[in-house]
């Protein structure tokens, strides 16, 4: 809906190459039907016509139905109409002789509207935690964990709270400023109650968990939700140099670990290991974005779901936001990094954490380095002005391809279709690799951005594989549909701390670095 459709047609066959599978598929550009001859999928003498009564409205009433009815015999008069579930209608596709004849496709197609998974660092975690419990547990019937699945498939639904152009219906109360003053308007806590809602079924997953699953579930939860900065006991400090940076000896290395004044890890032989990065945009940033993405091209009746109307009434900044590295504490062959941001604006004005931690442990094998360990990110004000956060990684040769992990299986970032998710992509826990060079795993984030860091989906195919990728850590870029600022209240609900933390882990070639 009002997002560009990828270039599929209507009615194929995708074919999933690493496991042989081959299915139906469909697409409805716009995504909710409607009852005109453009509105069919059409195979032989066969036509599928879905047509959805709208987000969260349960069933049409009797009215509704019998006026779409009318709408579709006059849009197709010679027809036989035939109501039926999507099970049945697929089926009845796939019987017509000229089915056989459809196109194949093999791309990867990806979904643009992912970037809002990053919006609720927390609930992001937790869902990610509640479907690696029940991926361990397949000895549990589904009978036994019915209620719990039915929870936890609730989790990954678009929709994570009310629709801000409905609830909030506020364009004006921009700056931290206005914000804070108006936050406890009723608007304001009616939207937090429906993040709040939807994060609380993360805790309802927990209390109907089976219980092979409580325990660790619960320790889970535990370890995501208390996040402070560290104890640094058996830590001792390290001297940074003249340049702001810092050289780190680990008994497990060879050479010493580089980091330099920005808190980047410099890998053995130079080039980019990876980076803390806080980002903040503008409307002309979200013009550029709104003015290849909206659909039908040119059109403005979503500025409202993809944009942030007005929000140059507080004059925000598009800019990077500088952080420095603060101290460096080391144990064995681990590390402690504090990085503070550079500028005070950047906490006071919008919404850059006041604090991030980085541990690292680091190992060696013959030909790599790998760095495992956790990001704490502490003290994050929450802003209605867009922001972005990332932990970027990246080679200083060129990568051949990226692969990513979704669903067990390797994907090929190189082979998405026109209008598809060309750079934002969601990874299991197996996460993304240069192959080769570079491989990045995180039990906690959901997102990888290809290229340069942005919360925004771009549609165009890449000419070649850049030489960065990103975790997006949180953003609120977008504005229906998913929580606007983070942390929020909610009641006796939300998050109550502007902190959070992802697990990662990253191998780098030291051969090739």
């Amino acid at each position: 809906f009002c997002s560009a459709p990828p270039g599929v047609p209507p009615l194929f066959w995708w074919h999933h190459e690493a496991s042989n599978t081959t299915i139906l598929s469909t697409w409805h550009p716009g995504g909710y039907g409607g009852d005109t001859p453009a509105d069919v999928a059409v195979v032989g003498d066969t036509g599928f016509l879905p047509l959805w009564f709208g987000d969260n409205l349960g069933a049409p009433n009797a009215t509704v139905v019998h006026d779409d009815l009318a709408g579709i015999r006059a849009a197709f008069p010679n027809a036989t109409l035939i109501f039926s579930s999507l099970d049945e209608a697929a089926a009845a596709l796939a019987a017509d002789p000229a089915a056989a004849s459809l196109p194949t496709l093999t791309s990867e197609i990806g979904d643009t509207w992912m970037y809002g998974v990053a919006a609720d660092p927390l609930k992001t975690a937790r869902t990610r935690a509640i479907y690696r419990a029940r991926d361990a547990h397949p000895e549990i019937s589904v009978g036994d964990s019915y209620l719990f699945d039915l929870v936890a498939s609730k989790l990954v639904e678009h929709t994570w709270g009310g629709d801000s152009k409905t609830f909030l219906h506020d364009n004006g109360n921009w700056s931290n400023r206005d914000f804070d003053a108006a936050r406890d308007d009723w608007n304001y806590r009616v939207m937090e109650e429906t993040w709040a809602e939807q994060l609380a079924y993360t805790d309802l997953a927990l209390a109907l968990a089976p219980p092979p699953m409580v325990d660790e579930l619960a320790t889970a939860f535990a370890t995501l939700d208390a996040v402070d900065a560290p104890s640094l006991a058996g830590y001792r400090p390290v001297s940074l140099l003249p340049n702001g940076g810092a050289a780190v000896r680990l008994p497990g290395l060879a050479d010493r670990v580089f980091f330099d004044a920005r808190g980047s890890y410099r890998p053995p032989g130079g080039g980019l290991g990876f980076r803390f990065l806080y980002h903040t945009y503008d409307a002309a940033d979200y013009a550029r974005f709104l003015g290849y993405y909206m659909w039908p091209w040119g059109s403005t009746g979503c500025n409202g779901d993809f944009g942030k109307v007005n929000v140059s009434l507080a004059k925000p900044t598009s800019a990077l936001w500088q952080t420095s590295l603060q101290a460096v504490w080391t144990a064995d062959n681990s590390v402690w990094l504090l990085l503070t941001p550079d500028d005070k604006r950047a906490m006071v004005d919008y919404g850059a954490p006041g604090q991030v931690y980085l541990q690292l442990n680091f190992s060696e094998a013959v030909g790599s380095v790998t760095a495992t360990g956790e990001l704490r990110v502490l003290d994050k004000r929450p802003t209605r002005l867009p922001e972005a956060t990332f932990l970027s990684f990246g080679v200083d040769e060129a990568v051949p391809w990226w692969s990513l992990s979704k669903l067990g299986y390797q994907v090929n970032a190189s082979t998405v279709v026109l209008n598809g998710s060309q750079a934002i992509h969601g990874v299991d826990d197996q996460g993304f690799a240069a192959p080769g060079l570079l491989n990045v795993t995180s039990l906690d984030a959901s997102l990888v951005v290809l290229g340069d860091p942005s919360p925004f989906p771009t549609l165009e195919p890449v000419s070649s594989p850049p030489r960065t990728a990103s975790l997006l850590l949180h953003n609120n870029a977008w504005t229906a549909n998913y929580p606007n600022w983070w942390p929020y209240g909610g009641g006796s609900g939300g998050v109550a701390s502007g902190s959070y933390k992802v697990r990662v882990a990253a191998t780098f070639s030291s051969t090739h670095s």
